[in-house]
């Protein structure tokens, strides 16, 4: 019988799933040396499960396949799959536990750094920036405004960069220059894009995560206490990294989430554009 591993589906955010869960996975494949890792994934994520032998898309919980990165809470498993794994493995059957909302990390991580392994389903240009734009409706206040992002491919044209865009969910007119690569990309061809890049740009998100586990340069804005995370705990491979924090963040007791939440991710255009130029300097 074949020893198997058997990954739930992750429902939380990108970030976390790279750095906390999907390093607890791996540390667990690489311990125990399985015959078959059967993994639940989201469509167009099987790449950042290099460990896994077996993907399950969308058959294993049910039709709404938009359940990942979206919120907390696992969708149910299809009992006939997992019966059937366990028939084949007999008592060799691990399943890997809970990650608890994702909010807590595991003990016991691998880190992966991701690197061009697969044949990528687009390209772009020499001299490429890339630009991961967020626009997703969880924890919209994290979003940029379509003006400002506007604003930054003009600014990275007029400097001879060729713009670059990915992303996912609320799209908006982009300028006609811009390589429009928005709901067109798997997690691999994202993984390939951002090797062939001069550099990366985006808010904190988790294409941002996904990049310094690639080792590529990338340009982040966020709150300060998130600083941290992009120079060392969330980077362990060293990548990179400008990183704008916010300095206005020191809210008072009277304020609520709300207006802390504006006052930490309303970054100006002008912010941004410096933030770049510091970046250029590092290529």
């Amino acid at each position: 019988m074949s020893s198997i591993l058997f990954v739930p589906f992750y429902s939380g955010e990108l970030g976390w799933e790279l750095l906390n869960y999907i390093p607890h996975v791996n540390y667990l494949a690489e311990k125990q040396q399985y015959d078959e890792v059967h993994v639940i994934v989201k469509q167009g994520y099987q790449a950042l499960y290099p460990m896994g032998t077996h993907f399950h898309v969308g058959e294993l919980f049910g039709k709404d396949n938009s359940v990942g990165n979206s919120g907390y809470g696992r969708p149910p498993i299809n009992n006939a799959v997992l019966a059937d794994l366990k028939k084949r493995a007999g008592g060799n059957l691990s399943v890997v536990d809970d990650p608890k909302a994702g909010m807590s990390f595991y003990k016991k991580r691998t880190f992966l750094q991701y690197k061009t392994t697969h044949t990528c389903n687009v390209s772009v240009p020499d001299n490429s920036v890339v630009l991961c734009i967020r626009r997703r409706k969880f924890a919209s206040y994290k979003n940029w405004e379509a003006d400002n992002w506007n604003g930054l491919c003009d600014f990275l044209h007029e400097k001879g960069f060729n713009v670059v865009i990915v992303g996912e969910g609320m799209s908006f007119d982009v300028p006609s220059y811009c390589y429009d690569l928005r709901n067109k990309t798997s997690m691999g061809d994202f993984i390939n894009i951002v090797h062939q890049s001069k550099f990366v740009v985006g808010q904190s998100t988790g294409t941002t995560h996904l990049t310094a586990l690639c080792g590529v340069l990338h340009a982040v804005w966020g709150p300060n206490r998130i600083k941290e995370r992009y120079l060392k705990s969330w980077n362990p491979f060293g990548a990179p990294v400008e990183f704008y924090a916010c300095n206005r963040t020191s809210v008072s007791r009277q304020e609520n989430k709300k207006e802390r939440n504006h006052k930490e991710w309303n970054f100006s255009l002008d912010e941004v554009t410096r933030l770049i130029d510091r970046t250029i300097k590092r290529l």
